[in-house]
């Protein structure tokens, strides 16, 4: 990125550096938010691995991750920077979240693509951004599928099972993908 770009350009970054630091402030807050709670309802325990609260801890620290390698900081710096927003702010629903983090992580995997003469790196931006919307995905889908009340986890098959949309979202585009949520899930 030129000191001499035009003024054109510079409004662009600008325009998309405020629209990843409201996501990255919304995943923040979305982190910080269940944490407490977890917190509370657990006497104080630290969330377990892929629980919700960890898979939102775990999805904005990849997004802070991939926007720090953009920015060229450091990932500390960037989660450090973003404000935590007020609870009475119009923050976006948690499906809304996903689908942008869908969105970038696809614009982003297609860039790398089209630049790297079709190879994307496992380290580079689209993969960092690729795990955090799986991560945000993958808490999304545990809190919507439905409980048993005697049972620890929450349908551990229906959260693989959105990963591996996600994945085929990821390799064959959306409508595939699209498709096969809409059919109910294959009993084991």
């Amino acid at each position: 990125m030129s000191e001499g770009a035009g003024p054109e350009e510079r409004a662009a970054r600008s325009y998309r550096a405020a629209a990843e630091d409201e996501l990255l402030a919304a995943l923040k807050h979305e982190t910080i938010v269940r944490t407490i709670s977890y917190k509370e309802d657990t006497g104080g325990q630290d969330p377990p691995r892929n629980s919700p609260p960890s898979l939102a801890a775990g999805a904005f620290g990849k997004y802070a991750s991939a926007i720090a390698a953009e920015r060229h900081l450091s990932p500390v710096a960037v989660m450090g920077s973003v404000g935590v927003p007020d609870s009475r702010d119009a923050l976006p629903s948690e499906e809304e979240l996903a689908q942008r983090l869908a969105q970038q992580a696809e614009a982003a995997y297609s860039a790398e693509r089209a630049s790297g003469g079709g190879l994307v790196g496992r380290s580079g931006i689209a993969s960092k951004l690729q795990s955090a919307a799986d991560k945000f995905a993958r808490m999304v889908a545990l809190d919507k599928a439905p409980t048993d009340s005697g049972a620890a986890d929450p349908h551990p098959d229906f959260a693989r099972q959105v990963v591996a949309v996600e994945a085929d979202r990821h390799q064959e585009g959306t409508a595939a993908a699209d498709a096969r949520l809409q059919q109910p899930p294959r009993p084991q």
